[in-house]
């Protein structure tokens, strides 16, 4: 059976990310909102530098939703609302056993000191020292 695993996750991450970038602009309208209503009040240097901040957050505030418009548009089109397909299981009840199955053990390369017979002594030894 042929699964296409990212579907799911890709679309967690795309409504994670659209959430994000709502968050986001949230935040730089607040930003461009208080710079502008301070920048109302300020004069000379102070105004030109609030204004030019508040050009600044309205820049990555048309940027956020541009991305945030383009991930909407993706998760449109990737179809969210349409059924996936059904789970169909694959068959296989005990791992170990299908991975032994699959295994051909003449094949495989010898581990060393595997097949050697304990040569005894050891029983009646205090393992601590």
């Amino acid at each position: 059976m042929v699964m296409n695993p990212g579907t799911p996750m890709q679309k967690t991450n795309l409504i994670v990310l659209i959430i994000a970038l709502a968050l986001l602009v949230v935040v730089q309208g607040a930003l461009m909102y208080l710079l502008l209503d301070a920048a109302r009040e300020a004069d000379g240097d102070a105004q030109k530098s609030l204004l030019w901040f508040a050009r600044l957050a309205m820049i990555g505030l048309f940027l956020s939703v541009l991305i945030g418009a383009a991930l909407v548009l993706r998760l449109i089109r990737g179809g969210l609302f349409r059924p996936t397909d059904e789970f169909k299981p694959m068959g296989y009840v005990d791992v170990w056993s299908e991975a032994g199955r699959r295994i051909d053990a003449e094949d495989a390369p010898p581990v060393e000191g595997f097949e050697e017979e304990d040569q005894g002594g050891d029983e009646g030894k205090d393992p601590t020292s």
